[in-house]
């Protein structure tokens, strides 16, 4: 934790706005600080929070509006990604109650 608190500690003026090298910079402490094995930067955060959403079933318009996507098609291409966990929901059927009589039922 004391890592990534030495992070927060910035040399740069607060009177000019973060550059991207700066985003990435910062991405690349955190994943050392977190002692990671692959590499951590802006567009993983992207990929990930949007794979997140996906999975937390926010639906795929509201995903596209969220990243700034002009094409649904970019944004579609996270369906690959989070397909074992669009496998894993449950659907609204399986909370309906069964009659007791169900096995009877011609």
């Amino acid at each position: 934790m004391e890592a990534l608190m030495g992070l927060a500690s910035c040399t740069c003026r607060v009177t000019e706005p973060i550059t991207p090298a700066g985003v990435a910079h910062i991405c690349t402490q955190a994943g050392h600080a977190a002692t990671l094995k692959k590499a951590v930067y802006p567009h993983l955060l992207r990929h990930t929070f949007a794979t997140h959403l996906l999975e937390a079933g926010v639906d795929l318009r509201r995903i596209q509006l969220l990243l700034g996507h002009a094409s649904l098609r970019s944004t579609s291409l996270y369906l690959h990604v989070a397909h074992p966990a669009l496998h894993a929901t449950e659907s609204p059927f399986d909370a309906l109650a069964l009659p007791a009589n169900l096995g009877t039922l011609p």
